[in-house]
């Protein structure tokens, strides 16, 4: 019976169909305020991606885009306030057992969990949504199915770093400036009354007149 219990698992798992891969996104966390690249990794087992619909976390300004691979096409997508909020990739493809990388340079505006939301067509006319809730810590989603979407990519967006001793406003970098341009201004000064000094000694002395 053991044996048969085996026998039947293998086949399970030879007879399954190809599963997808998740939707990433590097680097998983980024601080408030920093421009950086934001890579959106897109996975293709079993099947061709034709195209890409990818729809930027709320919490994320998005302004620059790296020219794809694989023949796609940029299309970036604006909202009513005229602002980015996503972009379509299309015109390429990229096979079976692959994965394409597409780069954005954004900055993170508020702390907090940033969701990208990824529709992907498939050569066979079909689109896979990863659009549902993001996978919880040390847990797993399902695949997506008919009708129900796979889980969106989430990284988190952390408070603004402190800023470092002696830079920002109000810093001791500042006032260390403002010391030496005191010291440099007294210096000038100095220098002037010094200069002054050896022009009036210098002047021609006039001898006085004869009754």
């Amino acid at each position: 019976m053991r044996g048969i219990a085996i026998l039947t698992a293998i086949f399970a798992l030879l007879s399954a169909g190809p599963a997808l891969a998740h939707i990433e996104v590097f680097p998983t966390s980024a601080p408030v305020g920093e421009a950086q690249t934001f890579t959106i990794r897109v996975p293709s087992e079993g099947r061709d991606t034709t195209g890409i619909r990818m729809t930027f976390p709320d919490n994320i300004s998005v302004f620059s885009f790296r020219p794809p691979g694989s023949g796609f096409a940029v299309e970036p997508l604006r909202g009513a306030n005229g602002e980015l909020n996503g972009v379509r990739y299309r015109g390429g493809s990229f096979g079976p057992d692959t994965y394409e990388e597409f780069e954005v340079i954004a900055t993170p505006q508020e702390p907090g969990a940033a969701i990208w939301r990824v529709e992907q067509q498939l050569a066979d006319g079909t689109t896979v949504l990863w659009t549902g809730p993001p996978e919880s810590e040390g847990e797993s989603a399902g695949e997506p199915s008919e009708g129900e979407p796979g889980p969106a990519a989430a990284i988190e967006i952390t408070a603004e770093p402190v800023a470092e001793p002696g830079i920002g406003p109000g810093s001791s970098g500042d006032a260390d400036a403002a010391m030496w341009l005191a010291l440099i201004a007294a210096g000038l000064a100095a220098g002037a009354l010094i200069v002054g000094g050896l022009l009036w000694a210098s002047r021609p002395m006039e001898l006085p007149k004869d009754d």
